[in-house]
């Protein structure tokens, strides 16, 4: 074997340690994302009846509904029944497709009564090809079986109506949503 081959002969041990610290970043990516999701947050205010700031900034507005904006008539009582539903509680935010609406708030289902961290399908999980989508989650995520989506619960209190951006894609509890509102 020439000597310009041997130098660019790369040992077994080189492609094992570079495959080995490759895992690492990507685990330790992965590990930053699922703890993101793992954190429990709690109320700081409530701005109206789907638009929630949490203690530390983070503002949350809720995906599928759409109560009445501070002025009209229902909204100060939808406001008090928010913050009723969250109370002093831990609440966890699960995200879907979309991160932001166009005032940069976030966009998240808000759990409520989970008996352990809840592990949530990821935000993009609907997505299968650009033409079609899974099937969306029919139960409650691991871990809050026992839990409230604070979004399904507005509805069936009659606070809202179901609210979804048409052609933007189907989100993760759109049809649990349609279902209570028929």
């Amino acid at each position: 074997m020439s000597a310009e081959k041997k130098k660019k002969r790369v040992s077994k041990k080189q492609i094992l340690m570079g495959a080995v610290s490759s895992l690492m970043v990507l685990l330790a990516a992965l590990s930053f994302k699922v703890n993101q999701s793992e954190k429990a947050y709690h109320v700081e205010r409530i701005l109206d009846g789907d638009t929630v700031v949490f203690k530390g900034g983070k503002t949350v507005r809720l995906l599928g509904i759409n109560t009445a904006e501070r002025g009209q008539d229902d909204a100060s009582m939808s406001a008090e029944y928010l913050k009723a539903l969250l109370g002093d509680r831990n609440v966890w935010l699960e995200e879907d497709r979309y991160e932001q609406d166009r005032y940069g708030r976030d966009l998240a289902w808000l759990w409520v009564g989970c008996e352990s961290t809840p592990k949530f399908l990821a935000s993009d999980f609907m997505i299968k090809t650009s033409n079609s989508h899974n099937d969306a989650p029919v139960g409650n995520p691991i871990g809050c079986k026992k839990g409230v989506l604070v979004n399904e619960q507005i509805i069936k209190m009659g606070w809202s109506k179901v609210y979804f951006l048409s052609k933007k894609g189907e989100m993760k509890y759109e049809s649990r949503l349609d279902a209570i509102s028929k």
